[in-house]
């Protein structure tokens, strides 16, 4: 959309695409975005324009808060909460690639943890074994169990792998 198309422009292509937000462009540039929020708040709420012709540009957010698609999940969370926004709009150079929403972010994090306390308990497994004098287990190049496992490279490796 550009910014001179029309409020009721932008809330009918909400509503037929089942999106929350608009990004406003011109000359190939994100120059702002529309949400539900600014649909009701500023446009429907408002006494001084019709919304069926009002510009969608008096009612943009024009100070787009932006990430690139390098970013980590954690720095668009971050983004989020120190801005206080929940759609953050992902641009390689000036052009956009995509958008990420908190409730992206909700869906993506209870694996993260969970992948997380996975990593987390099998780095305190390896800790309990390397205090240990004797290790017993699978050896990590192999997979093969043996009751006479050494620490070589950062790995429990069995005595036929140390060989090798």
């Amino acid at each position: 959309m550009s910014p001179n198309d029309s409020v009721e422009k932008a809330a009918r292509l909400m509503k037929e695409n089942n999106i929350g937000s608009i990004v406003i462009v011109s000359d190939g540039r994100p120059v702002g975005i529309v949400t539900e929020r600014d649909l009701v708040c500023r446009a429907l709420a408002s006494e001084s324009s019709d919304p069926r012709v009002m510009p969608i540009s008096k009612i943009m957010t024009r100070d787009l808060v932006t990430i690139s698609p390098d970013d980590s999940l954690t720095d668009a969370a971050e983004k989020m909460r120190q801005y206080g926004i929940r759609r953050l709009i992902v641009v390689s150079g000036e052009k956009i690639v995509g958008i990420i929403t908190s409730k992206d972010l909700l869906q993506v994090y209870p694996d993260i943890i969970g992948i997380l306390y996975e990593e987390l308990s099998i780095m305190r497994g390896r800790e309990r074994l390397r205090r240990r004098r004797r290790y017993s287990g699978i050896c990590e190049v192999c997979g093969q169990y043996s009751d006479n496992l050494i620490e070589a490279g950062g790995l429990l490796v069995c005595p036929s792998c140390r060989e090798t």
